[in-house]
């Protein structure tokens, strides 16, 4: 599984922004607001909206627009708190895991300190702890027996877990973007049948 600095493969399955106890997606829909968590300088609640609502964004003239704003607004408000209510959040990543590393008893997992995940409208994930999580450390009898399967597809998904500890403007590729910070505190990497291949706790 080799990943790069910018993640291509992703899986970003939708579900709905809530606070609730098990960890929640961050997507593309949500990427915003959670961003909004520890914002040293919130973003205008104008630009929020154009994100939320095409008619907002297409409206003809400013007296459309600003009718249109006053009831998305408690929208943003609603979204933004329920953002900073969530402790726990986990991101999925698609890939092709990585060649058993012998030396170090696990297999590899391309995490690094460059590692991001860019989603829509100049959005993206970091991670604080990224370089602690470079090796999923598995037995090699217990690797061993995932051989068979491992030769017919090496298809799997990281799930990282992990809570929102910063957020920073940043260039990433050229391209400046509003950066979320999770601290991982758990990796598990999965086979595409679900096969769990191993996990590593921070």
């Amino acid at each position: 599984m080799k990943l790069t600095a910018s993640i291509g493969s992703l899986i970003l399955a939708m579900l709905p922004l809530v606070a609730c106890a098990e960890p929640v997606r961050i997507s593309d829909q949500n990427a915003p607001f959670v961003y909004e968590v520890k914002a040293e300088i919130p973003t205008p609640k104008e630009s929020l909206a154009k994100m939320i609502s095409a008619d907002y964004r297409r409206a003809p003239d400013e007296f459309t627009a600003h009718e249109l704003f006053e009831k998305i607004a408690p929208v943003i408000d609603k979204r933004i708190t329920e953002a900073k209510a969530t402790k726990e959040w986990n991101v999925v990543i698609g890939g092709q895991l990585a060649q058993y590393d012998f030396n170090k008893k696990g297999f590899p997992t391309g995490f690094s300190e460059t590692t991001f995940i860019p989603y829509d409208n100049g959005y993206a994930l970091m991670f604080s702890n990224a370089a602690g999580f470079g090796l999923l450390p598995v037995e090699m009898a217990n690797a061993k027996r995932l051989s068979g399967m491992l030769q017919r597809n090496r298809s799997c998904s990281i799930i990282v877990e992990g809570t929102v500890v910063g957020s920073k403007e940043e260039d990433l590729n050229y391209s400046s973007r509003k950066v979320i910070v999770l601290e991982i505190s758990r990796l598990t990497i999965k086979l595409q049948d679900g096969t769990e291949v191993g996990a590593v706790t921070k």
